[in-house]
């Protein structure tokens, strides 16, 4: 159904291109007569010259198609990846941990985003950046939007702290870290993000008394707010990188000290400390592991986030200093992560992964559940 929703609209969109090609070929052509001193009926020299810049302004057919094939794309690996994550979470009693319940939520978040932001912003943005589906609608699709997107930056923020308290709380963990502790923070994180964003997009306009937002567009009211703008920014970007990166930084030394202190090096070897080595040594993979998630972790946010942020920040202030096709670019780039969390996260699980074949019908194909699954389950994700 999505695929065909998608094929649809691109063939819709490849006709309206050849249409309106030619008709600007038509304008040019009477444009040239007029000036030339021919007798021309019904054409304005004015109203042509501003259809032509209408004209030139829209979206090229090569940026069309080539959004026509990634936008499905990343809208389908998006909606499957978070919906087989989800699924598994509810199905599979083991899934249901501290750590993953955080996952749960993210999934969420970025099943709103595959499921709502893309598809509608993909007629949008093929549009030429023109919103057939009304002002009203507009502002739900935008809280949508801002708020799955703004949760989803919150998460991950939470599953990078529940990997610092793991390592640091050792086997209090399970104790100090519950289920019903999570759920709270869940539900503190999507609370803020509701109020950053959905009374902003729903009442600014309402408050300042007129809509700064051309008809037929679809954008936020405050877009030319510098000011409302840079704090958005600086809690939705700035302060999470920085979180992430210092919860990193603090992780990554603390295993290298770790891993100098384990069992296995030859002072440790000297002093007869060889009770439980199998056991520690063991600790110290699933550290590096989750080392080595949150430094990939970071990189695909900073690399997801940081352009689209960095040109909001300036077209608050310099409306028209970057480039359109450059913005949507970015734009899209940024719901990318959503595409991308299920693969940095759940995907990497082994348990995740029983469950997704499972569900995908593919047990048979890939392996028997009698050899792999009892391996796979007791080398699964770290503890909660």
């Amino acid at each position: 159904m999505i695929h065909r929703f998608f094929g649809e609209l691109l063939l819709a969109f490849l006709a309206k291109e050849i249409c309106s090609t030619s008709m600007l070929v038509d304008a040019k052509t009477r444009l040239n007569a007029s000036t030339n001193g021919e007798r021309v009926y019904n054409v304005s020299p004015t109203e042509t010259e501003e259809d032509m810049e209408e004209e030139s302004e829209e979206l090229p057919l090569t940026s069309k198609v080539v959004y026509g094939v990634v936008i499905p794309a990343m809208a389908v690996v998006c909606i499957i990846g978070n919906i087989l994550t989800i699924l598994s979470f509810v199905q599979d009693r083991k899934l249901q941990t501290v750590h993953n319940t955080y996952l749960m939520s993210l999934a969420v978040s970025d099943l709103l985003i595959g499921c709502i932001s893309m598809p509608f912003y993909a007629v949008y943005t093929l549009m030429d950046d023109t919103w057939p589906f009304g002002v009203e609608f507009c502002k739900i699709f935008m809280c949508i939007d801002f708020l799955a997107c703004l949760d989803s930056v919150f998460t991950i923020m939470l599953v990078s702290y529940d990997r610092c308290m793991l390592l640091l709380q050792g086997a209090s963990y399970s104790i100090k870290q519950t289920s019903r502790a999570a759920k709270i923070r869940i539900m503190i994180s999507w609370f803020i993000a509701f109020l950053m964003y959905v009374p902003a997009i729903v009442f600014w306009d309402v408050v300042r008394g007129y809509s700064v937002v051309e008809e037929e567009d679809c954008d936020v009211e405050f877009y030319d707010d510098f000011i409302f703008i840079m704090a958005t920014s600086v809690v939705e970007f700035l302060i999470p990188l920085a979180t992430i990166t210092s919860l990193n930084i603090f992780l990554y030394t603390l295993i290298l000290k770790r891993a100098r202190e384990a069992p296995g090096n030859k002072m440790a070897d000297k002093l007869g400390k060889l009770d439980g080595d199998k056991d520690k040594r063991n600790m110290i993979k699933r550290e590096r592991k989750a080392a080595r998630s949150l430094a990939i972790l970071v990189s695909v946010f900073t690399v997801c986030w940081m352009p689209y942020t960095v040109c909001t920040v300036i077209v608050a202030f310099c409306d028209g200093c970057v480039p359109a096709d450059l913005y949507e670019a970015f734009n899209w780039l940024l719901w990318g992560n959503s595409t991308l969390n299920p693969f940095l996260y759940a995907f990497t699980s082994n348990q995740f992964q029983i469950n997704f074949i499972r569900l995908l019908g593919l047990k048979k194909l890939c392996f028997s559940s009698k050899r792999v699954a009892p391996k796979e389950m007791k080398s699964d994700s770290l503890p909660d």
